[in-house]
Parts: structure tokens; sequence; C-alpha cells
């Protein structure tokens, strides 16, 4: 067995986290990916959020970043610094635009943990990159020795200033979580009830009311989605759909192109998208329904 040389430097086995975030970086990026593509064979979804193209490239990104992180690569830490780093700036854009929110809670702690001195010690053996995570070197031959003089003091003034700037910037980082939410309120809908007008009381062709959608959450001004079909009960003839207008306050609704005509004993199924406002809200929406 040939021993190395002194000095010889070799990279430390590999963390239990770094197993892990590679994994997570592959499932969380996979299931992403999967996600994208499956929505994106609805129309209306990838024409009402443009968002979608670039949500898809950063999850691939995640997946090729995490194979390269869990096989402990270089690149994949840089790699995950800028394609974390660029979803989390997406994410606090989305926020402020009220179109997602989810990702200002998740970036954060991942930069952060890709930030501890350990972690990047691991990836990079340069002094100036690991935060001064050694300032002893092992050789087989010799064992343990301290640092030359002029390197240690290198090693400890450079360590210091980049502790120093990984802090200030996980305080940035973890910082954007706390400013963001407070600029963004909650909307939950508890239901949505349907009042269908005029209608034969006798014979109500599509129903009179109820409900047809179960809770709903998103962020101020963000949209949400829900559907549900109309039977014209009437044997003999058909009946149109003229209006759909929704009566509660501050909502805005999304519904297809009027007026639809069903025929006799037919049904019709109608998506409808609904875009929250801008303040705190919990309760029920009612939508009104004009047909003859």
């Amino acid at each position: 067995m040939s021993i190395p040389e002194a000095g010889t430097q070799r990279r430390p086995a590999k963390p239990v986290h770094v197993v892990v975030f590679g994994l997570f970086s592959i499932v969380f990026g996979g299931v992403v990916t999967f996600a994208v593509l499956a929505l994106a064979a609805i129309a209306s979804i990838t024409q009402a959020d443009p968002w979608y193209p670039l949500v898809a490239l950063t999850s691939i990104g995640w997946v090729i970043c995490g194979i390269g992180y869990f096989r402990g690569k270089r690149w994949a830490w840089a790699g995950s610094i800028l394609v974390y780093g660029g979803a989390l700036a997406a994410s606090v854009a989305e926020a402020f635009l009220r179109i997602l929110v989810w990702g200002i809670f998740i970036e954060p702690i991942i930069l952060v943990y890709l930030l501890v001195p350990s972690v990047r010690a691991y990836f990079f053996r340069s002094p100036w990159l690991s935060l001064g995570a050694a300032e002893t070197e092992i050789t087989p031959s010799i064992g343990s020795l301290p640092i030359a003089d002029r390197e240690r003091n290198r090693l400890h003034i450079g360590s210091g200033a980049n502790k120093i700037l990984t802090g200030v910037l996980m305080l940035a980082i973890v910082s954007v979580v706390p400013g963001v939410a407070l600029s963004v309120h909650t909307v939950s809908v508890t239901g949505v009830t349907l009042n269908i007008y005029p209608g034969n009381p006798d014979n109500p062709w599509f129903g009179s009311r109820r409900t047809v959608s179960t809770s709903m959450f998103t962020w101020g001004h963000g949209l949400m989605g829900f559907s549900f079909s109309l039977v014209d009960y009437d044997p003999w003839q058909g009946h149109s759909i003229d209006s759909i207008s929704l009566k509660t306050q501050g909502f805005v609704l999304y519904s297809p192109p009027l007026p639809i005509s069903v025929p006799a004993l037919g049904a019709v199924a109608l998506s409808m998208r609904l875009q929250a406002p801008d303040y705190d809200y919990y309760g029920p929406i009612t939508i009104e329904i004009q047909t003859s």
C-alpha cells in the first residue's frame, strides 16, 4: 500500500447532511418539475401564469445540482447558491406581486444551510473558502502538525472576515421572511354558494341554490380556481346561462364567455378563477347566475 506524501489533503468522509440535502434537492426538484409539466398541459394555467416556464427551468436546476451535490462536486455547491438564490429572488417578486408566497419560507433556510462554514469546508479545501474549519494538517506519516505561523495567521484573519461576511449574508437572507410576510395578507374562502335565477319555482331547470366548493386558501391578490356543473333538468327544451356575477365585495371573478346554451337534459361544466382582495378575509363568497 502506497503512503501519500506529507501535506497531501484528502477530502473528508461525506457528511450525512450532504447526502440528505442532495437527495432532497433531487426529489424536490423532480416533484416540482413533474407538477409544472402536468399543469403545462392545461392551456388556461400557462396563459394566466407566465412564471411556469421559469419554475420549470429552476426545478430542473434543482435536480442537476442535487445530483452533483450528492456526489460532492464543487460546482454543485456554487450552482445551488445560484439556483436557490435566484429562486428566492423570484419568490420575493412573486410575493409582492401576490402570485405565490410559499417560496420565501423555503429558500432562505436552504441558503443559510449552504453558507454554514462546515458545509463550505467540505466542498472547498481552500482556506479562504472553508472559513477556517481547520488550522492543522494531517499527514499519514507524521500525524497532526500545526500550520506554519504565517499560514495560520492568514487563515485566522481570512476566516474571521469571511465569518462576518457570512453572518451578514445569513441575516440578510433570513430578514427577507418577516419583511415580506408583513406586507402579505391571507385570504381563506370557506365555500362558494350559487344563487341561480330566475328559474321556475315549481320546476327550476338548473336548480336554485347550492354550495359548489370547499375551503380555498391564498394570499392577497392571489388566484384560486374552482369548477362546477349545471344540469338542465327541463326534459322539453333547452335553456341558457346569461350572466355570472360575484356578489361578495373585493373579489374578482373570471368566468367563461357567456351566454352558454344548454340542451334539454344536458349539462355544462364551468371552470372559474377567483382573484382575492389585498386584505385579510375569512368566510364564504356568493355568486349569482342569471338563466333563461
